[in-house]
């Protein structure tokens, strides 16, 4: 081999040398982007775990913030019933008057204790026991007729009657009687003790 050859293989390993030292630091800088590349892919990872981690917490925060609101709403739904009936109430006794009464006469048919008795035209009864929710007793009346008629003085309102008589008077009659009874038994017994000491 002559010196040419030399030369020309020298040159062209050199050039080859050369070549590679430009790939190697082709692939040098290739390496840092990609780690540049690889630690900015991290940092947008942790980024997005952070974000995520402080949605998720915001959540948190949000739904216990929504069981409160829903808890405070319950309660006030709760309180808030009685009035809502009451405001229904009183618009069906605005748009139907009678039904006021009628409710009243239902009442009034629980309180004397004959839930059986409903609302019609008449009704005998051989024997009924009622309870006076003012004198808080139970009177029995015998061939009773019990019926619902109109006041005297207001025709569009209903009364309980009982052989005619208001229920309420009724009572009171019924009360008087027993007290008289009650009276002229003791005035009696107060008598015999005082005659026969």
């Amino acid at each position: 081999m002559n010196s040419y050859q030399y030369r020309a293989i020298y040159r062209e390993l050199y050039v080859k040398n050369e070549n590679l030292k430009e790939e190697v630091e082709d692939l040098q800088e290739q390496k840092e982007a990609t780690k540049e590349e690889v630690r900015h892919v991290y940092d947008l990872k942790d980024e997005a775990r952070d974000k995520f981690l402080a949605m998720d917490e915001y959540a948190k925060q949000k739904n216990k913030e929504l069981a409160t609101i829903e808890t405070k709403l319950q309660k006030v739904k709760q309180a808030y019933e009685p009035y809502r009936a009451q405001e229904e109430l009183n618009l069906i006794h605005e748009l139907f008057p009678m039904m006021k009464e009628q409710l009243r006469i239902a009442v009034l048919y629980q309180k004397i204790g004959d839930s059986q008795l409903k609302p019609s035209e008449n009704y005998l009864m051989a024997l009924l026991c009622l309870l006076s929710p003012e004198h808080k007793q139970y009177f029995e009346v015998k061939d009773a007729k019990v019926k619902i008629e109109k006041e005297s003085d207001s025709l569009d309102k209903p009364r309980l009657a009982i052989n005619g008589t208001n229920i309420i008077d009724w009572f009171m009659l019924e009360y008087k009687e027993v007290c008289e009874v009650l009276n002229s038994i003791l005035e009696s017994t107060l008598d015999s003790y005082l005659l026969n000491p």
